[in-house]
């Protein structure tokens, strides 16, 4: 089905642009300066999200010329959509747009993705969830639309604050997207996993020069466009599938992000803080407050992804009791790792 050719025409078209994109970064000034809650103490050039960006467009268009390949609705759609969410994060990178015109920016590419009327709109919608008590399924109705601008909206957050160490983010993406591929396979999901190879081809492309010691950040113009994809791709993948679990998957493969998002906002609210503060109290920070070095905080974060990953896959494959209990024991073995860590750190 092509998926190779995908895989490769992003993997190499970002790794040959994104160096590329560094020289006029560095050309343009656009860096990514030190302060207190960063870890690194030289300027870095930012912008690397264009590289991912260009890759993953480019390589659909290329699988279209050579194999011609239609660009269907919900895959232009998305691509549409990635253009939108690329360019809101461009100039936040260039002139750091201040947190509510960045967040009326999301909203607006989140509705425009989730709304269908006369023509506007892509209609890219969590239209209803599987019931794992009682099998069936939970229509949303009118609440499908505002459901899936908030998912998309957290997931772009999600990713955005993820990224916070060399290679993090773009490692995790690309842990997370291989889940939701196989997720798409399993579903037959096709137009879904075309985009989520298309996305882990150009995020390992960038991945090379981001890797500690980076020597080029993605960005907000990276981490909104990762969080914009994999939202979207969750939503037409796993989440269109009738399973009784189907909602747990893309929690689970997305679910570090969503975890130091969720606990972010918790924490901050209950010092009375605004939600969009930022902190040095993500999981990552905490990790290297506890004595981990740099490298090993990603290492260790990798591998938690790829665990949350694995389990989700696993559970595709069970009955709904038991993939509801295997759902309780991942959240008792996740609570327990959380509580150790909160504790190490006095948090």
């Amino acid at each position: 089905m092509h998926y190779f050719d995908i895989f490769i025409s992003a993997f190499f078209i970002s790794l040959i642009l994104t160096p590329i994109v560094k020289k006029l970064s560095i050309k343009a000034g656009f860096f990514d300066i030190p302060n207190e809650r960063k870890v690194h103490s030289m300027p870095i050039a930012r912008l690397g999200g264009v590289g991912i960006f260009c890759g993953f467009i480019a390589s659909f268009f290329v699988v279209h010329f050579i194999y011609n390949i239609p660009l269907e609705k919900t895959l232009s759609s998305i691509m549409i959509g990635s253009f939108f969410i690329v360019i809101l994060g461009f100039f936040d990178d260039i002139k750091e747009l201040r947190a509510s015109v960045k967040l009326a920016g999301q909203l607006f590419v989140a509705i425009i993705t989730a709304i269908s009327f006369h023509g506007i709109g892509f209609g890219i919608q969590i239209e209803f969830i599987s019931n794992p008590f009682g099998g069936g399924l939970i229509h949303l109705g009118a609440l499908s639309v505002p459901i899936t601008v908030l998912w998309i909206i957290g997931i772009i957050n999600a990713m955005n604050l993820i990224d916070g160490l060399d290679g993090l983010a773009s490692g995790v993406t690309v842990i997370a997207g291989f889940s939701l591929f196989l997720g798409a396979l399993v579903t037959g999901e096709i137009t879904a996993a075309f985009i989520t190879i298309a996305i882990i081809g150009a995020t390992l492309g960038f991945l090379k020069y981001n890797y500690n010691p980076a020597s080029i950040f993605m960005g907000d113009t990276g981490s909104m466009l990762l969080g914009y994809v994999l939202a979207t791709v969750s939503i037409i993948g796993v989440l269109k599938s009738t399973t009784s679990i189907a909602l747990a998957v893309p929690i689970l493969a997305i679910g570090i992000p969503i975890y130091d998002t969720i606990s972010s906002i918790i924490r901050r609210l209950k010092r009375g803080q605004p939600i969009f503060k930022a902190d040095g109290q993500h999981i990552h920070h905490r990790l290297l407050y506890i004595g981990f070095t740099h490298k090993q905080v990603v290492k260790i974060m990798y591998f938690a992804s790829i665990l949350l990953g694995f389990c989700s896959l696993i559970m595709t494959m069970l009955s709904g009791v038991q993939s509801l209990l295997a759902l309780i024991f991942i959240c008792i073995i996740i609570a327990i790792g959380i509580i150790k860590i909160q504790k190490e750190t006095n948090y």
